[in-house]
C-alpha cells in the first residue's frame, strides 16, 4: 500500500510478469493451464495452452511435448499436422483450466468507491516485477518508488525473463489525476540514471537508511546507495 497522490487514501502497487514474454493473455484469449495423466502413464501432466489467430493450441512444440507425453510424435507424425490440430483435438480429456488473462504490472486506484487495475505505461511492461521500494526520488512532495524483478526459472523453450534493469518510478501527480488514474501519472527511468546498478535475478529487496539491499536468487545480495 502507497498512498500516491496525498489524499488519504491508499494505492496498492501489483508486480506481475510484465508484457514482455510470449503469452499476451487476455480475458478473450487467456493462458491456459491444465494438469491430468492425458496419456494414462500415471504422471501428471501439466500443459500451457495459449490462442493463436483465434485458435487454442499447446504452447510447446511437437518435439518437446512428445518427451512428456510420446504418444504425440506417433498419433502426428509431421511437425505441420501438430502444429494445425487445435489443443481440443490434441487433448480430448476434459479438465479444468487455471487461467491468466493479464500479466500487466499497474496499481489499483480508488475510483468511485472500487479499486480498479490500471497498467503502467510500456517501459514498466518491460520485465516482471517482485519488489516495489517507496523512496522520495525528486524531492517533492510526492512518494515515488523504485521496481525490482526478474525471472530466470522458466519452463522448456521459454527464455529467461532478465530485461527488468531496476525501474524508478517519478510519480507525477498531475499527470496522474489529469490522465483519471490510468496508470500513467509516472516517469519511467532505468535506476543506472540514478547510479550504478546491474540488473540480477531480484527477489526481494529492503530499505535500511540510504541504501537499498536486493536479494538475488543464487547470487550475493546487492546494495544499492541513494
Amino acid at each position: 500500500p502507497i498512498d500516491l497522490n496525498n489524499d488519504g487514501i491508499q494505492e496498492f502497487l501489483v508486480g506481475n510478469l510484465g508484457l514482455n514474454n510470449k503469452f499476451h493473455p487476455t480475458s478473450e484469449y487467456p493462458l491456459s493451464a491444465q494438469l491430468a495423466d492425458f496419456d494414462s502413464s500415471g504422471t501428471l501432466d501439466l500443459i500451457l495452452s495459449k490462442y493463436f489467430a483465434g485458435v487454442q493450441h499447446p504452447i510447446r512444440g511437437r518435439e518437446c511435448l512428445s518427451e512428456q507425453i510420446p504418444e504425440i510424435s506417433e498419433r502426428f507424425k509431421t511437425y505441420n499436422e501438430f502444429a494445425t490440430t487445435p489443443f481440443q483435438e490434441i487433448f480430448s480429456r476434459k479438465v479444468k483450466a487455471e487461467k491468466a488473462t493479464n500479466f500487466s504490472n499497474g496499481v489499483l486506484i480508488l475510483v468511485n468507491g472500487k479499486y480498479q487495475f490500471q497498467p503502467f505505461d510500456n517501459f514498466g511492461q518491460i520485465g516482471c516485477i517482485n519488489k516495489f521500494i517507496p523512496v522520495e526520488m525528486n524531492g517533492d512532495e510526492y512518494i515515488d518508488f523504485i521496481a525490482f524483478g526478474n525471472k530466470y526459472e522458466v519452463e522448456i523453450e521459454t527464455p529467461r525473463y532478465d530485461a527488468n534493469p531496476g525501474l524508478v518510478f517519478i510519480n507525477e501527480k498531475a499527470r496522474l489525476t489529469a490522465s483519471g488514474g490510468q496508470g500513467k501519472g509516472f516517469k519511467i527511468l532505468p535506476l543506472q540514471d540514478f547510479g550504478p546498478f546491474v540488473n540480477k535475478n531480484a527477489k526481494d529487496a529492503i530499505m535500511i537508511g540510504n541504501s537499498i539491499f536486493i536479494s538475488n536468487s543464487g547470487e550475493s545480495v546487492d546494495r544499492y546507495q541513494l
